[in-house]
């Protein structure tokens, strides 16, 4: 008896873990498929669709003469799994986004081993850049 619960258990836990990967596939897919609505809005509206947070941001800013202001760059798994996934050669979940406005990362007043963390201050800060583009790249 035990162990058909515990069988039961394990096979609810893997069916619900396979439902909210699916479920997150379909979300990335709807936000790809209507990708205009979120063109000439702001940061903060496509991060607030997405579900789960950013965990890691990289900021590049524009090279004046460029046709964007820059991009940013956010990753949704820890860095223990980023470096996981890349050392088995798979490119984890990635949301790239283009700007309008010229913006630069305040890395010099972000400490060191947070340097990359994405925080609420920071999309406050970033999250009226306006979107001039964006796609997702890599497995979730």
């Amino acid at each position: 008896m035990k162990k058909t619960l515990l069988i039961s258990a394990i096979l609810i836990a893997f069916t619900k873990v396979g439902y909210n990967q699916k479920k997150a596939d379909i979300d990335l897919l709807k936000l790809t498929e209507h990708k205009q609505l979120f063109i000439g809005k702001s940061l903060s509206k496509l991060l607030h669709e997405i579900d789960g947070n950013p965990t890691i941001v990289y900021g590049h800013r524009g090279i004046n003469g460029s046709m964007t202001g820059g991009r940013i760059v956010f990753y949704f798994d820890s860095r223990q799994m980023i470096d996981s996934l890349r050392k088995k050669n798979i490119t984890p979940l990635t949301l790239t986004v283009y700007v309008v406005e010229f913006f630069e990362m305040d890395d010099a007043n972000r400490f060191k081993e947070k340097k990359n963390v994405w925080t609420k201050s920071d999309e406050e800060k970033y999250g009226k850049l306006t979107i001039e583009s964006f796609y997702f790249s890599g497995v979730k």
